[in-house]
């Protein structure tokens, strides 16, 4: 077998396992926020059968309701997925550079001068 062909191989390979992992992952990350969420619904839904009649004049129904359902969400299955995104994009960016900066020497810092500051544009 020749080597390139071997090398597509691998490529073919990493790429499978990749998207199999991926998915398993955020399979396994929604179902953890899914049950975030519902702890937290189920949480406020005892709060709200435990307040007082003056406290519970403090708050509509609508806004508990909004809480239970939106706020919720946002704690939940929005964030999760994303969760392991916070060590490793700074991780992944490292690497990078560094492999980068072996490669081609200080042209790649400047790159990423320029990337750390565009960053801020792309928050919004």
């Amino acid at each position: 077998m020749t080597t390139p062909l071997l090398y597509c191989l691998l490529l073919l390979c990493t790429s499978i396992c990749q998207t199999l992992f991926l998915a398993q992952y955020y399979h396994v990350m929604y179902r953890v926020g899914i049950h975030i969420r519902a702890t937290l619904v189920c949480a406020l839904y005892k709060k709200g059968l435990q307040l007082s009649a003056k406290s519970r004049n403090a708050y509509t129904t609508g806004e508990i309701v909004n809480m239970a359902a939106l706020d919720s969400n946002r704690c939940g299955p929005s964030i999760t997925p994303n969760l392991h995104l916070l060590w490793s994009g700074p991780f992944q960016i490292m690497v990078a550079v560094i492999m980068l900066y072996r490669l081609i020497g200080m042209a790649s810092l400047a790159g990423f001068v320029l990337m750390v500051t565009i960053l801020p544009l792309n928050v919004y």
